[in-house]
């Protein structure tokens, strides 16, 4: 249970790291978190966050990485719902580009 709690921690972590602006030091920390799923969360907010800021290029290489990461998730149902989170804010970004945010 410790080492579970580590995660969620690293985990707020970096979704706080993230709304300050400062995405390499977020990066950083969401490669470190050793669930799967929970670098899947970190990296995939991570990317989101880097599309509405502009830098779309670090977006979406944020956003392969994640998936990557997600189809490597062994247990189905979890890979699954990795994938799907993936896939929302994914369209979530597609939706603000069609908008013109910038």
């Amino acid at each position: 249970m410790e080492g579970f709690a580590i995660i969620i921690i690293l985990f707020f972590i970096v979704c706080e790291i993230v709304k300050a602006g400062r995405f390499e030091e977020a990066v950083e920390i969401a490669r470190s978190i050793m669930d799967g799923n929970f670098r899947v969360k970190a990296l995939k907010s991570i990317a989101f966050e880097l599309f509405k800021n502009g830098e779309r290029e670090k977006a979406e290489k944020m956003f392969e990485e994640a998936i990557k990461i997600a189809k490597s998730i062994e247990d189905v149902s979890s890979r699954s719902a990795a994938l799907r989170d993936i896939a929302f804010d994914l369209a979530r970004a597609a939706i603000l580009y069609s908008k013109g945010y910038e």
